[in-house]
């Protein structure tokens, strides 16, 4: 038996070991306390050990761009030199470039579809007169482009055969002279053609100036190759103006040499191909519709023989000087 101490309790026999009852152990004078975990307990025999409880499953990493100096494909290395240059310069399709493209070419197709439709719904409305008229005039130009090549032909079949080249070579060139003289009206010329009569009340809109010069246009897009209104020769410089000091309707034709007064009825004489010439003057809206609707007359008459004797002078280039043609090289 021990004796009690002087608290009044008694002191254990034997003291309780760490882990024993969970309790930390008491710390004797002189040690340091430890502050260890708690050793797991046995797992008691036949239990089985619990799994590991899985990981939430945390946000999806967000893909970062490649950097600037670097593409996709270089194996991470980056893009310097030649290369840099090449990947810059190089074309890159976008979406909004693709969808871009498709849209014009989409309104292209339109556009030509349209116009298509346009042009034979215009010509399946023209009455047969006028078609007829426009089959005429096509012709006529294709005649015209054959007679010009066959005439081509024959002048380097002539130059290539003729054993003096020099003499077929100025008889080629007086031909071009005396073509370009009937075209500047500074020849006379002959050949099938037309006479026009025409008849415009004074005072008229469109005035007897405009008519004449409608007339012009109409005869030279139907192939006129010379023409002739009164007394005056018609050329490429050609105006036409209302006399103001004529009560008649008198119209001024003025020419490199000065003006010509010619007075209704006014006679054109036009040198060309008949038939085209006197359809091109019955289109709609045209010469001889115009000026029926004024209270005016028109009368054509189609010859195989008009001659056209009017003449302009031959005016003088006050800058153009001829080139030798040992320099034009």
């Amino acid at each position: 038996m021990s004796a009690p101490s002087a608290g009044g309790s008694e002191q254990p026999e034997h003291p309780e070991q760490p882990g024993g009852t969970g309790e930390q152990p008491a710390v004797l004078p002189g040690q340091l306390a430890l502050d260890l975990p708690a050793p797991e307990p046995a797992p008691e025999p036949g239990a089985t050990p619990e799994a590991a409880p899985e990981p939430e499953p945390g946000p999806e990493p967000v893909p970062t761009a490649a950097p600037a100096a670097e593409r996709p494909g270089s194996g991470g290395r980056p893009v310097t030199g030649m290369r840099g240059l090449r990947a810059a310069l190089a074309p890159r399709a976008t979406r909004g470039q693709v969808v871009v493209g498709l849209l014009c070419l989409l309104l292209g197709v339109a556009v030509a579809v349209q116009v298509r439709q346009r042009t034979g719904a215009d010509l399946a409305g023209l009455p047969q007169s006028e078609l007829l008229g426009l089959l005429d005039d096509a012709t006529d130009r294709s005649d015209r482009l054959q007679r010009e090549i066959s005439e081509l032909e024959t002048a380097r079949g002539q130059l290539e055969a003729s054993g003096d080249q020099q003499a077929a070579a100025r008889e080629l060139a007086q031909q071009r002279l005396d073509t370009l003289g009937i075209l500047a009206g500074t020849l006379p010329a002959s050949g099938p053609g037309i006479r026009l009569t025409v008849q415009v009340p004074a005072g008229t809109t469109p005035s007897a100036a405009t008519l004449l010069l409608g007339a012009v246009q109409e005869l030279r897009d139907a192939g006129a190759e010379s023409i002739q209104i009164g007394d005056a020769r018609v050329v490429a410089s050609t105006a036409f103006t209302d006399d103001a000091t004529s009560a008649d309707g008198a119209v001024a034709v003025t020419g490199p040499g000065g003006p010509v007064v010619v007075r209704a009825p006014f006679t054109v004489l036009a040198v060309g191909g008949a038939q085209t010439l006197a359809s091109a003057m019955e289109f709609p809206d045209g010469v001889g519709p115009t000026v029926r609707r004024v209270g005016g007359s028109i009368s054509v008459e189609q010859l195989d023989e008009v001659e056209v004797t009017a003449l302009q002078p031959a005016p003088e280039p006050a800058y153009a000087r001829p080139v030798d043609p040992a320099d034009a090289g």
